[in-house]
């Protein structure tokens, strides 16, 4: 199966123009990152700053397809003129949350969403993978937010998770944003060529995966699984 389409054509499909140079916000679930619209602000905010020093630069907004809240509504209209929501193709085959799956349609949507894409911002999911597989880097913001109150799940916990010690350099494997700001820095930084985490990315893909073989990822799991029950 085909799974490239040409600039022109993405572009055309999906309301964008081809000029112009398109980061990926890629959308957490609700339970892991609850004030994740607000990091989407942020990075339009950030993106309309470049924009004013005359950049052509604009966001491709991929919702987390288990998010049916609604929550980003308010920054989207705000910021349309900058943000272009292209939503996943998942289909829902029952009624919990984790009954939603993917289509073969939504394998090629993400392919060329990476290819298409300069990088992408995202906090701590495994999309950082999806895009380095394409030589792209990844920003993750890791700052709270001051809509943060007792009773919603702070954001830096998630990266003390067990998968991130699997990093071979915490620092240097993606571009850190330790506030507001570092969003703007860490994406012109990306777009002049200051920064360049890819080849440490690539080692930490190489960690979890085999790079030369991913599709084999699911057999190497049930492999793994065989041996720890023996």
């Amino acid at each position: 199966m085909l799974l490239y389409c040409f600039a022109k054509r993405f572009c055309e499909g999906h309301g964008l123009n081809e000029d112009t140079k398109y980061i990926c916000f890629s959308g957490d679930d609700q339970t892991t990152s609850p004030l994740d619209q607000y990091y989407l602000e942020d990075t339009a905010i950030a993106i309309r700053k470049l924009r004013e020093e005359g950049r052509d630069v604009a966001i491709i907004y991929r919702k987390v397809p288990i998010d049916f809240s609604g929550r980003y509504d308010k920054v989207l209209e705000e910021y349309k003129d900058v943000i272009t929501p292209i939503d996943p193709l998942w289909k829902p085959m029952g009624s919990q949350w984790n009954q939603v799956m993917p289509t073969k349609e939504d394998f090629t949507l993400l392919v060329n969403t990476c290819h298409h894409s300069e990088f992408v911002v995202n906090i701590c999911s495994s999309m950082v993978f999806d895009f380095v597989a394409h030589g792209k880097p990844t920003i993750y913001p890791n700052y709270e937010q001051p809509q943060l109150k007792k009773g919603i799940r702070d954001i830096g916990q998630n990266y003390k998770y067990v998968h991130f010690r699997s990093m071979p350099d915490y620092d240097t494997s993606v571009i850190w944003a330790m506030n507001k700001s570092e969003i703007y820095d860490g994406i012109k930084g990306l777009l002049d060529g200051d920064l360049d985490p890819v080849p440490i990315t690539k080692k930490w893909y190489g960690i979890v995966n085999k790079p030369e073989s991913p599709e084999k990822a699911s057999e190497r799991i049930w492999d793994g699984i065989k041996r720890i029950i023996k």
